[in-house]
């Protein structure tokens, strides 16, 4: 895994070029690298964490042996070793990164089709004058391009992004859309002359500027939907997961999982002991508060797979030293909290393996979260119609209710999964978000969830989670936390032919007559693992917030939220923020997330005003 960063501009120096490429060297701490062209104001950098091929033959930017291409390249292809028997050698490494220059040459845009792994590249065709970009299917590396007058650029991170460009602009409705999601949605970021390349897409980019073409989508492989049992769907999941751990494992450094005790972490540990036939490092982080703690599982689990297990346990003190910093990282407002553990575990694992296997992407593939059953029960013939009143009736009936009986109140069917997702993650509402800043998200809403539009309600949602909360929240929080530490987190579950499959496989697979959310997965880990762990209560990967808040962290909400800061804001209105302040003083532990948002947005206004 590494840093990439590049520019097609006459307008660049080799300086920001350098800039950008040191910002990137926690990425990639093993070499670094840049090539230039002046006479085609073309630059490129790159930071190297060696996980294949470790010498300096592999080394980026790395040319063609005609010098013709010239590429940079962040990620794995793990069918680099099949597709060198189709090219023409002789090749000079055992890296992925010049079978992958090589069949770029043979191929063309027709390459990204034929790849399997996670990536993120550039090709500058010294002969043909223009860029080539690259991103995986489901976006699982990420890659930022940021358009001005004079140029283009890309990178890794935003910020070797700002590096290579003049000033940029804050963007009111990118922070609309925080507001609402707790992520900046859409692909945009929080500056109108940046934007993230969406997954499943490549573009050109020439002297005419950039042409954007999207190579994959889960919904072509919607053809028809297969019919076969329960056990003949258990075995085709297994060994399609089986495949893809397999491949996760090749590596020429140390290898480990993460392993949180959950059902999706505990299939791939499972799957990597049967493979690997030894034990395999395990990394496990808690919290002091049980109700947060899966420590207690994740060392059961690692005692019956014969694990090398290692914990860590997170205190408020941890929290009050380095949660910002895990925040700020993300050189954007970004209010997933549990980026702190992901942080943190990454940064001990990587004393000790470089690689490490993860379950993420399991919950959205097999419906694993309660907001399908919310999108199951909205659609209910019998409450869509009547849904405004049953709100209103949960919300009058019980106070400890509010928060769900903002459910109901979904504008119209095209929105619904959009608003379940941000109505059960209790960030602002619409109409709060149009007092604050002036920006109605209903149409951009519409706009997201407008391709899908035709798809099942259950299938709507599995959109949303799979194409905006995966792309934009989970796997950004992964990479970045894991990348601040140079190490590289493979995720076996997000196999594109996984998600093909997985797409086409009928709902009752995922959520049961019994109402078992990711059912599949479940029994499949019974062949592992004893049931009562396999079917516990789905405890969820968050931090104790609302009680930091109140506690080590109370003091972020005087810096940061006391009227004299909330003044401070430009053309927006925080009297909802003020609104959360009262009630979470009064006791409402609901309002965290809100005044964590707020939080975030206000250190970054304060930096970008």
């Amino acid at each position: 895994m590494c840093g990439i960063t590049g520019y097609l501009s006459f307008k660049v120096t080799p300086d920001q070029l350098d800039l950008s490429v040191r910002l990137l060297e926690h990425r990639g701490p093993d070499a670094s690298g840049t090539f230039s062209d002046p006479e085609s104001g073309v630059g490129l950098g790159h930071r190297r964490l060696a996980v294949l091929d470790t010498g300096a033959a592999a080394n980026q930017p790395m040319a063609s042996s005609n010098g013709r291409y010239v590429i940079v390249f962040n990620g794995e292809i793990y069918n680099f070793k099949e597709l060198r028997k189709e090219l023409d050698g002789p090749f000079k490494t055992q890296s992925d990164t010049e079978v992958l220059l090589a069949a770029f040459a043979k191929w063309g845009e027709t390459l990204p089709r034929k790849l399997h792994g996670m990536f993120a590249f550039a090709v500058w065709d010294r002969q043909e004058k223009r860029l080539f970009l690259c991103r995986d299917r489901v976006g699982i590396k990420p890659l930022y391009v940021g358009q001005w007058g004079h140029g283009i650029c890309f990178a890794s991170e935003i910020k070797a992004v700002r590096a290579l460009m003049p000033a940029v602009t804050v963007s009111q409705h990118s922070l609309a859309g925080f507001l609402r999601f707790g992520f900046v949605p859409d692909h945009q970021t929080a500056f109108h002359e940046i934007s993230s390349l969406p997954p499943g897409h490549y573009a050109f980019i020439d002297d005419q500027g950039l042409k954007m073409e999207r190579y994959w989508t889960f919904s072509t492989s919607e053809i028809s939907r297969p019919v076969f049992s329960a056990n003949e769907a258990e075995e085709m999941f297994i060994h399609l997961l089986t495949a893809s751990v397999k491949e996760r494992l090749i590596s020429d450094v140390p290898l480990g999982t993460f392993l949180s005790g959950g059902v999706d972490s505990s299939l791939v540990t499972a799957i990597a002991r049967q493979e690997a036939n030894a034990p395999v490092k395990t990394f496990s982080i808690g919290f002091e508060e049980q109700a947060y703690n899966e420590l207690p599982f994740a060392s059961r689990v690692a005692g019956l797979l014969d694990t090398d297990h290692t914990e860590w346990v997170i205190t408020e003190k941890d929290a009050r030293e380095e949660l910002l910093h895990a925040m700020d990282h993300f050189d954007q407002p970004f209010a997933d909290s549990s980026a702190l553990p992901v942080m943190i575990i990454s940064r001990m694992a990587r004393k000790e393996v470089t690689v490490v296997l993860a379950g993420d992407g399991g919950d959205e593939l097999f419906m694993g979260y309660g907001r399908f059953q919310w999108m199951q029960r909205l659609n209910n013939p019998l409450v869509w119609p009547v849904r405004w009143l049953i709100a209103d009736m949960v919300r009058r009936a019980n106070r400890g209710m509010r928060s769900r009986a903002e459910l109901f109140r979904a504008k119209d069917r095209l929105t619904q999964a959009s608003h379940i997702f941000a109505s059960e993650q209790a960030f602002y509402k619409q109409k709060d978000i149009l007092e604050m800043t002036g920006c109605d998200l209903l149409e951009m809403e519409r706009n997201m969830m407008k391709p899908y539009g035709t798809l099942p309600p259950l299938m709507q949602q599995f959109a949303f989670e799979f194409s905006h909360y995966l792309p934009e929240d989970l796997l950004v929080k992964v990479d970045m936390m894991s990348m601040r530490s140079g190490l590289e987190i493979r995720v076996p579950f997000l196999d594109h032919r996984m998600v093909e499959w997985a797409v086409n496989l009928p709902a009752r697979y995922k959520i049961n007559a019994q109402h078992i959310l990711k059912w599949l997965p479940k029994k499949a880990l019974c062949r592992y693992l004893p049931e009562d762990l396999v079917f516990r209560k789905k405890q969820g990967f968050s931090i104790p917030l609302a009680k930091w808040l109140r506690r080590d962290l109370a003091f972020l909400l005087h810096d940061h939220l006391s009227d004299a800061q909330l003044k401070k804001w430009p053309e927006m209105h925080t009297e909802p923020v003020r609104h959360s302040l009262q009630a979470f003083q009064a006791g409402d532990d609901s309002q965290c997330h809100r005044l964590w948002s707020a939080i975030l947005l206000s250190r970054f206004l304060s930096e970008h005003s």
